[in-house]
């Protein structure tokens, strides 16, 4: 994997969490969370690549920007960031050994330990 951090995408996931719109789920669910290629497609005719793009943590360079494989390590459902998806792309981005992915997932999902304790 060639992944680079999107840093677009970041700060969209940190101000989604800030704002409480993430799922604080289980670590295991994002196999049940995670959106659909019909749903997929259907955000990338309404919003465009870009928007698509701003849903995932890590883009591809061996892969062309416009198409659904220059991005990758989503981390939620187009409305809200999915505790599942931030571990499920923390252990990816560690297997490939892309630190400054998975650091940057560590501090989101810290963010939304806070933010979860004081919604609680």
């Amino acid at each position: 994997m060639n992944a680079a951090l999107n840093p677009v995408a970041y700060r969209q996931a940190k101000n989604l969490i800030a704002r409480g719109k993430f799922v604080y789920d289980e670590p295991e669910a994002w196999s049940e969370h995670h959106p659909t290629t019909r749903m997929e497609n259907e955000f990338v005719e309404a919003h465009g690549f870009a928007a698509y793009g701003n849903w995932f943590l890590g883009t591809n360079s061996a892969y062309q920007e416009g198409t659904t494989r220059h991005h990758e390590l989503p981390y939620g459902d187009f409305e809200s960031v999915h505790r599942c998806a931030l571990l499920a792309a923390k252990r990816r981005a560690a297997e490939q050994k892309t630190v400054e992915i998975e650091q940057a997932i560590a501090r989101l999902l810290a963010l939304m330990e806070v933010k979860s304790a004081e919604l609680a």
